[in-house]
């Protein structure tokens, strides 16, 4: 329940994170204001796999500062369908990033199962 009210939270405040590279502001703020350690490394790896995805393509590019709030906002957006081109497809909206943000989710529930059966190992 406590994530999901979060989520909701977090998919309002995606959706007033401008992607427009004239708004300088809000790339100074740290993804950390949002994401705990854990999701920032999430972020990362989903990063990497975008770019791995397609290096040469404009998908794998984030224009944002890395480790920003739009830098995370722009992973999520990718990670909820978003095309990742403003001048195409416009910005992603509120749904898009909702379905980021599940997607994510639930990306880390499995990284956090994960790490739980790992300590169970030894």
């Amino acid at each position: 329940k406590g994530r999901q009210s979060r989520t909701a939270k977090m998919t309002l405040r995606f959706a007033k994170v401008t992607f427009s590279k004239n708004d300088k502001c809000l790339d100074d703020v740290p993804a950390s204001r949002m994401f705990d350690g854990d999701e920032q490394e999430l972020l990362s790896l989903e990063m990497e796999r975008l770019h791995q995805k397609s290096p040469k393509a404009m998908d794998g590019n984030n224009p944002f500062r890395e480790n920003s709030l739009p830098w995370a906002a722009w992973i999520i957006a990718r990670l909820g369908g978003w095309s990742g081109h403003v001048k195409a497809h416009g910005r992603p909206g509120y749904i898009t990033m909702k379905r980021g943000l599940d997607r994510f989710n639930q990306h880390l529930e499995i990284i956090t199962f994960t790490k739980a059966r790992d300590v169970y190992k030894e």
